[in-house]
């Protein structure tokens, strides 16, 4: 099929949430999230069903906008929906293969993304591995919290401390630093979302009685 210039109603279809254009920018806007958008075909190629590239413009965005995340919209199938920060540390430590013109200057990196079983895989060396590493790690923060005896809303404050310090030792000045205050950024958000997602359902807990089995 051929590219749709206006990508709204894909993502707002595939996600089940509205999404508008933001201008003539390959933006759009949620109610929670502010996505770079790309399309791809789907290539008939056993090593490869969708190509995507991050272009020096994507990386003028991010830093002009409050970009959230990477939407790789493959072809009409769905869409792979990326934290910035994963990108851009993917980016940072040299993980992606990328095109360079006659003059040595950065046209684009390569995205490529295979389906196997219907999960994506191989989007760039080394990214499912720190994106799984990372999904673990946070999920073994939340599972130590759930084996306190503190509820989940005393947490907060000193959990926004622990990464205000750690945000404090490093420079955004610093380009090796950059890569990391994302990172400390995105594993503080997601963080303090699952501890308030457990201090709500603590307020309401199930009562046995009024249980249903099916």
């Amino acid at each position: 099929m051929s590219y749709p210039g206006n990508l709204s109603q894909v993502l707002s279809e595939s996600l089940n949430k509205p999404y508008d254009k933001v201008g003539n920018l390959p933006l759009y806007r949620s109610d929670t999230e502010l996505v770079i958008a790309r399309w791809s075909q789907k290539y008939r190629d056993q090593s490869i069903d969708y190509w995507y590239g991050l272009k020096a413009r994507d990386f003028r965005l991010v830093s002009d906008h409050p970009v959230t995340h990477f939407g790789y919209v493959c072809d009409y199938d769905g869409v792979l929906m990326l934290p910035k920060e994963i990108v851009l540390n993917s980016v940072s430590n040299d993980k992606l293969n990328k095109s360079l013109n006659k003059y040595g200057e950065l046209i684009h990196y390569h995205i490529r993304l295979c389906n196997r079983d219907g999960q994506m895989e191989k989007l760039l060396p080394g990214f499912n591995k720190e994106a799984e590493y990372l999904k673990n790690l946070i999920n073994e923060m939340i599972n130590i919290i759930k084996d306190t005896a503190v509820k989940p809303s005393k947490i907060i404050k000193p959990l926004r401390m622990l990464f205000s310090e750690i945000l404090r030792n490093l420079s955004a000045n610093k380009r090796q630093d950059r890569p990391k205050i994302d990172l400390a950024k995105l594993i503080e958000t997601a963080l303090i979302e699952k501890i308030e997602q457990m201090n709500e359902q603590s307020k309401f807990p199930l009562n046995p009685s009024s249980a249903v089995l099916t």
